[in-house]
């Protein structure tokens, strides 16, 4: 999955003599589907992601991963489900 623009644009941007650039500048797919998308993922999937890291880290342990957030799994399980839904809206149009 590209990582397209939502709303693409461009700017040039000039350096005072005839060498510019151009700079793609707005939004990603992704970050227009996590800021208006309405996906929660269920209780049972953040529990899962819960007990994976207690697994993992049973005393948080400092040399271990870490124990994420409660606001880090959500945001993760957010993510995950938006770039699985953009790749198979990707692969649909090809």
């Amino acid at each position: 999955m590209k990582n397209e623009p939502a709303f693409p644009h461009e700017d040039i941007e000039y350096d005072g003599g005839d060498q510019y650039k151009i700079i793609r500048n707005g939004l990603t797919k992704l970050e227009y589907a996590l800021i208006h998308g309405h996906y929660e993922p269920s209780k049972s999937d953040i529990d899962t992601q819960v007990t994976r890291d207690r697994l993992a880290n049973p005393h948080n342990d400092s040399y271990k991963p870490r124990l994420r957030s409660y606001n880090e799994i959500v945001n993760g399980l957010k993510i995950s489900y938006y770039k699985e839904l953009l790749t198979q809206l990707s692969n649909e149009k090809e």
